[in-house]
């Protein structure tokens, strides 16, 4: 009897971690490609993306730019979506 009552528990618990894991999920960003046309400064296409220039370390290290004066035009970016 007490196994039941585990393994329902169990169950129920399980139900609701993936509940709420899926409404979590939804609010994250998004991350998306990006191509830049011209050499750009990190920090000029932050502030383009997001209307805010605290997150120009997270473009650096996500796309591991060498250089954040010059954003390369020749591969995809990731950034998040706002």
């Amino acid at each position: 009897m007490a196994y039941n009552s585990s393994f329902s528990a169990a169950t129920s618990l399980r139900a609701l971690v993936v509940d709420h894991l899926r409404l979590t999920a939804q609010r994250l960003p998004q991350i998306r490609a990006l191509a830049v046309n011209a050499p750009v400064p990190a920090i000029v296409l932050v502030y383009d993306l997001y209307e805010d220039t605290d997150r120009e370390d997270e473009l650096i290290d996500r796309n591991l730019l060498q250089n954040p004066l010059f954003v390369p035009t020749n591969r995809n970016l990731e950034v998040a979506s706002k």
